[in-house]
């Protein structure tokens, strides 16, 4: 019988979801191989949910990634990652896969992100690649990894409605670009995430993009070779052709942040309509 994940409390502040130490594999194998991943999002993940209930009770694939991830990655074994696609496609998965442990602890609750505890981003700690790492961490790591590249926001799913929707696949270096922008797209066309309220001629989006302005307007310059006019301007190059002809309908607009849906991002949702706590 699998050992659940272990939890600590480090202090009275933090949290370390630790793995198994049984299922870290030992020696390392000579090929990083996802395939538990790749099966989790399979076998769980419809139209961008989980399936919180039926991950709980079949959580040895993910326990086993975790295990794996933990003691192996780019620092450790750098043959393996020989390019930055590499090592963007495994801090990804690994950052997906490392908020749904943290789901896990208690997958019955509504949100984790109840106003009463510590932030998700920075209160959690986690082994990874030999090393402890918050989420908060591996964001800034991937934008530093990516040069910039703010798409990977748009991968990074953080267990919420409010958040970008997971991927039915892992993130690979042969696919990555083709991943990248689809995210970007999908994350535009999420309701939850970017609203054209014409009525109040506002465009509502998502604190994340807002968080990270000169970011987004630094890489529009990057692959233009020229300034960003506005923010508008990126958000429209990042955008399906659906939600572009959509959003040139908002041309002067003003961009506010939109009230972020907490609840967890769970299949089947029994809720159709957004939940505006702010």
């Amino acid at each position: 019988m699998l050992l659940p994940v272990v939890t600590l409390l480090i202090g009275c502040a933090a949290t370390e979801i630790r793995p198994n130490p049984l299922l870290i594999p030992r020696p390392l194998p000579t090929t990083f191989d996802d395939k538990d991943w790749g099966a989790i999002l399979r076998d769980h993940v419809k139209s961008g949910l989980v399936d919180y209930e039926l991950l709980a009770r079949n959580r040895e694939p993910l326990d086993r990634y975790y295990a794996l991830i933990s003691a192996m990655g780019p620092a450790t074994a750098a043959d393996q990652f020989p390019t930055k696609y590499h090592r963007i496609a495994y801090t990804i998965n690994a950052y997906n896969a490392l908020v749904l442990l943290a789901a896990l602890e208690d997958p019955s609750r509504k949100t984790i992100y109840a106003l009463d505890q510590p932030p998700l981003e920075t209160a959690i700690r986690f082994r990874l690649d030999g090393k402890p790492v918050r989420l908060f961490d591996l964001e800034k790591a991937l934008l530093a990894e990516s040069e910039g590249d703010v798409r990977v926001l748009f991968a990074l799913s953080g267990a919420a409605r409010g958040t970008p929707a997971l991927h039915f696949e892992p993130y690979r270096p042969a696919s990555f670009e083709r991943q990248l922008q689809q995210a970007a797209a999908d994350a535009l066309d999420n309701p939850y995430l970017l609203q054209i309220d014409h009525e109040r001629r506002c465009i509502l989006v998502w604190q994340e993009i807002l968080s990270h302005r000169e970011a987004f307007m630094t890489f529009w310059q990057q692959r233009r070779r020229t300034r960003a006019p506005s923010l508008l301007s990126v958000l429209l190059d990042l955008a399906s052709p659906q939600q572009r002809r959509a959003l040139n309908g908002a041309i002067g607009y003003e961009i506010r942040p939109i009230a972020f849906d907490r609840r967890l991002n769970r299949w089947p949702d029994p809720a159709a309509a957004p939940d505006r706590t702010p």
